[in-house]
Formats: structure tokens, C-alpha cells, sequence
């Protein structure tokens, strides 16, 4: 059985694997430079790898490159992924003020 302790230092060890492998990959000209793993980016975003593969099972997933069996993700890409899921509160939009719940409830102002 491991301890909540030991659980958190196995994730930061991965972290700084991952960030690891990542800068080597970087330093490595080549065709697929600078394109991140599944663990790499998971690893940036602070997900695990499994909200991961939620992501890319939405209706409007998260972009990637399927290479045989591994997934690459391009980070300018997921970026704007990212950007373009933002949401902005509607100003104009009031907050509900009760209606039929209070005369339901004989609540009077």
C-alpha cells in the first residue's frame, strides 16, 4: 500500500521525467521536434492522461497526430484548442430572482 506521500512524489518524478525527455526531444533536430507525447503533455497541463483521452473523445476534440500507434500533439495547436473553449459570462443576463418559487413557497418581499 503506498501513502498519499509517496503517490505525489511517484507524479513529480514523472513530471520531471517527462520535462526531461521533453527538452532532450527539443535539442534533437528532426521532423517530429516539438511535438509533445500523451505523457508529456499531460505532464504540462497539469491532467492526468486519462482526462487526456477524454479530451480527444469530445465532439470537438483536442488536435493531435495519430503516427502509428503514438499520439503527437503540437503545442501551438492545443493551444488554441484551448483558447477557442473559452467561455465569457453574458453581462446582459440577470440573476434568476426566484418567480414561481416564492409564490410556491408563500414567500413575500
Amino acid at each position: 500500500m503506498t501513502t498519499i506521500f509517496e503517490e505525489h512524489r511517484t507524479q513529480e518524478e514523472l513530471a520531471e521525467k517527462a520535462l526531461a525527455l521533453k527538452q532532450a526531444r527539443l535539442q534533437q533536430p528532426g521532423i517530429l521536434a516539438g511535438y509533445l507525447t500523451l505523457a508529456e503533455l499531460a505532464a504540462d497541463l497539469g491532467r492526468s492522461t486519462r482526462t487526456i483521452h477524454r479530451y480527444l473523445a469530445l465532439p470537438n476534440g483536442m488536435p493531435h497526430v495519430l503516427l502509428g500507434n503514438r499520439l503527437l500533439f503540437d503545442p501551438e495547436r492545443v493551444r488554441a484548442w484551448i483558447a477557442a473553449r473559452e467561455r465569457v459570462r453574458n453581462p446582459t443576463r440577470r440573476a434568476p430572482r426566484g418567480g414561481r418559487r416564492r409564490e410556491r413557497y408563500g414567500v413575500r418581499t
